[in-house]
This record gives structure tokens, C-alpha cells and sequence, in this order.
């Protein structure tokens, strides 16, 4: 057990409060964590007194530690189902303090599931893809890619999946309009866990065939671009900057799987 680990507990505490209740599941979160970070009974008795002496005092630390506190302060306010209005707000305020933009808080926040009727429809709207893409002009080919994003965030993972698939629309020799089309539509969607994927497509080689194909990486790395708010540029200049990017902070920050 670190200083830091008891902050962190004493933090998890304050923020389950914050609402003025504590559920069985964030006792059993608060007891779980208690025992990941290998707190004993009596300074777990402490942290407690301390607590209930000043029930909203937190201490966050600034750098790499508070963005780590935060996260541990997202999961503790999720830990009931669902992170309400004044959650929210309190942890807008800490986010602020550490340097975290209200766009990157949001997308820290637990997924909440796609319905099994969303699932069905992007399913069968990404389906229509294969099956008709050969025989839609351009515009009609972006505005059902489009429709799908429209679905938000439910959408981002099965279009990642298109992205990763060796399938071809029906009728086609290759996918790289398709995914040239999906690359676009992940970065409108402004959803983090596409970087790690749309990165492995700019990293996998620079011969021009059905894999690596100059505009498909091209437009990855303007996708990357637009997630991260970063100003790559466009065609090969994008490509350089969004792998320099990744050497140098990205995947610090989002080398993760996501699927």
C-alpha cells in the first residue's frame, strides 16, 4: 500500500457520496478496491473517519496520477449502474483540474450497450453494404455509410470490424473504397477506441496493394487526425505526422484493444 493508494480510496469514497447514498454494489466496489490496493482493516478505518469528517474534500494530484485518479474516480461512479447529472458535473470539475478536455471525459465513461435492436440494425445496414455497394453511385455509397455512423458509438466497434475484415462487397475485387468510406465515418464519430486500429492500418507497409493502399492510409490517418484534434494534414503528409504522433505520445494513451 502507497500514500497514493490510500488517496485513491479515500477519493472513491467521496465521490460514492456524492449522491448522499451508497448501493450494495458500491460497497462491494469500495471492499474490492480496499482489497486491490492491499489496505488493512484499521487504515481502512481511517480513511473512513476521515471521510465522514469531510465528506467532499478530494485530492487529486496534477500529471500522469490525476488522470489515473479519474479514471478510477469514472469507474467508482459507475459502479451502480450509471454515472447521474451531479457525477457528471463533479467529475468535470476534477477533469478540468487535470487537464482532461470535456470531449476526452466523455469518452472515458463506461460504454453503455448497444440494444439488441440497435446490434440487428447496424448488422443489417452493414450488410446492405456488401451486398449492394457495386451498384450504388458515390454519393449513394456515403450517404449509407453515413447512416450507419449515425447510429453513435454503438456503431464505432462493427465498423472497426468492416475495417479489419478480408471481405470484398459482393461483385468487387477489392474493399478499399468501403474502407476508405468507414475510415471517414470513424472519424466523425470521434470515437477513441478506433485510433489503435485505424494506427495498425498506416503501420503495416507502404506498397500500394489491396492491404496498404496510399489513400485508404491516407485517409486512417486524417481519422486519427480528427479524433485526437490533432492537424496532420492530408494524403502522405497525414501518414508521416499520424505515425510520429503514435511514436511519440499516441500510444502512450491508446495502445489498447478495444474489440
Amino acid at each position: 500500500m502507497t500514500e497514493q493508494d490510500s488517496r485513491n480510496l479515500k477519493n472513491v469514497m467521496v465521490v460514492m457520496l456524492w449522491d448522499k447514498t451508497l448501493t450494495d454494489e458500491e460497497r462491494a466496489f469500495i471492499d474490492t478496491l480496499r482489497k486491490r490496493l492491499d489496505i488493512e482493516a484499521d487504515e481502512f478505518q481511517r480513511l473512513v473517519a476521515e471521510v465522514q469528517a469531510d465528506p467532499k474534500r478530494l485530492s487529486i494530484p496534477k500529471g500522469p496520477e490525476g488522470v489515473d485518479a479519474l479514471g478510477l474516480l469514472i469507474e467508482a461512479a459507475a459502479a451502480d449502474g450509471e454515472i447521474c447529472d451531479t457525477e457528471k458535473k463533479m467529475l468535470g470539475k476534477v477533469a478540468a483540474f487535470v487537464g482532461i478536455e470535456p470531449g476526452r471525459l466523455e469518452q472515458m465513461f463506461p460504454d453503455t450497450p448497444a440494444s439488441l435492436q440497435q446490434q440487428f440494425e447496424i448488422t443489417a445496414a452493414i450488410e446492405e453494404l456488401y451486398a449492394n455497394f457495386h451498384q450504388w453511385d458515390a454519393a449513394t455509397r456515403t450517404a449509407k455509410c453515413c447512416a450507419i455512423a449515425a447510429f453513435g458509438r454503438p456503431a464505432a466497434i462493427l465498423l472497426l470490424q468492416v475495417m479489419e475484415s478480408y471481405r470484398t462487397p459482393d461483385n468487387e475485387t477489392n474493399s478499399l473504397e468501403l474502407k476508405i468510406l468507414i475510415a471517414e465515418q470513424l472519424g466523425k464519430l470521434a470515437d477513441t477506441r478506433a485510433i489503435y486500429y485505424l494506427v495498425q492500418q498506416i503501420s503495416i507497409g507502404d506498397s500500394d496493394d489491396e492491404m496498404t493502399s496510399a489513400d485508404q492510409r491516407a485517409a486512417c490517418a486524417e481519422a486519427i487526425a480528427a479524433i485526437v484534434g490533432e492537424s496532420f494534414g492530408q494524403g502522405s503528409e497525414a501518414v508521416q505526422a499520424a505515425r510520429l504522433w503514435w511514436q511519440k505520445t499516441g500510444h502512450n494513451q491508446f495502445n489498447q484493444l478495444a474489440m
